[in-house]
C-alpha cells in the first residue's frame, strides 16, 4: 500500500497510536500515528516481547534514548525520554503503542472536504481541506466502511478521532458526537475524500537509482 519502497526492509516496530498531552512522550516530541519506535538504547525492538517494557521500568527517572522512524519524513531520528509515574496520567511514557509493520500511511486517511454549518463535524472543530482523519485513539480505520460503522455506533455518544492539520503540521484529538437530528444530511455533516487524490502531503522516499 502506498509508495513506501523502504517500508518492507524496516519490518515491524512499536507504533505510537496515541500520545497523551503533557506526557513524557509528548515532551519528547513523539507523534501519534506517524512515529514507530525502532530501538531503545541501540537495542533493536524487532520482536513483540517484553524487552521494551522492561527497559522502560529499569529507566524510571533516567534518560532512555529511542530511535524513531517517522512515516511523515521517512527518516530515523533520536529521541530522549525520561520514564516517570508522576507526569499525571497512565503509564510511564504516556503513549499507547502497538506492534505493527512500518508502512506508508499517506493513503490510509480520510481527507475532510466539506463541513456543514452547525453540524456535529463543525461543532467538533473539523476544518475542511486542512484536516485529515488518521484514525481513532484506539487504532486506525481499516477502510471507509469501518469509519461509517464506528460513526453509526457512536450516535448518542462521542467518537474521539486523531486528526492531522496540514496547514500547521499539528496532530490533535477531536471529539465527534454524531447525531441524526442536527438538521442536515448524514450523521456528521462532513464529506470525506479518500484515495490517491487525498493523500497526506508527506515527503516520500525516492525510487532507487539504477
Amino acid at each position: 500500500m502506498g509508495s513506501g519502497q523502504s517500508a518492507p526492509a524496516l519490518g515491524e516496530a512499536f507504533r505510537c497510536v496515541r500520545v497523551h498531552e503533557e506526557s513524557p512522550a509528548s515532551k519528547a516530541g513523539l507523534r501519534s500515528y506517524f512515529d514507530w519506535i525502532v530501538c531503545a538504547n541501540d537495542t533493536p525492538l524487532n520482536q513483540a516481547d517484553d524487552t521494551f517494557f522492561s527497559m522502560i521500568k529499569s529507566h524510571e527517572g533516567l534518560e532512555l534514548r529511542l530511535t524513531v522512524f517517522s512515516v511523515q519524513t521517512w527518516r530515523m531520528r533520536q529521541v530522549v525520554i525520561v520514564p516517570t509515574r508522576s507526569w499525571g496520567g497512565e503509564g510511564m511514557l504516556g503513549v499507547t503503542i502497538r506492534y505493527e509493520s512500518i508502512q506508508d500511511i499517506s493513503d490510509q486517511v480520510f481527507h475532510v472536504l466539506e463541513v456543514a454549518d452547525g453540524s456535529p463535524a463543525a461543532l467538533a472543530g473539523l476544518q475542511p481541506t486542512a484536516d485529515f482523519v488518521l484514525g481513532m485513539t484506539t487504532g486506525r480505520f481499516r477502510d471507509y466502511d469501518h469509519l461509517v460503522a464506528e460513526v453509526e455506533a457512536a450516535v448518542g455518544n462521542t467518537l474521539t478521532l486523531v486528526v492531522y492539520d496540514k496547514q500547521i503540521d499539528s496532530i490533535r484529538e477531536v471529539n465527534l458526537a454524531p447525531r441524526r437530528d442536527w438538521g442536515g444530511q448524514g450523521l456528521t455533516g462532513c464529506d470525506f475524500g479518500t484515495g490517491l487524490l487525498h493523500r497526506l502531503p508527506f515527503v516520500m522516499p525516492c525510487p532507487p537509482q539504477s
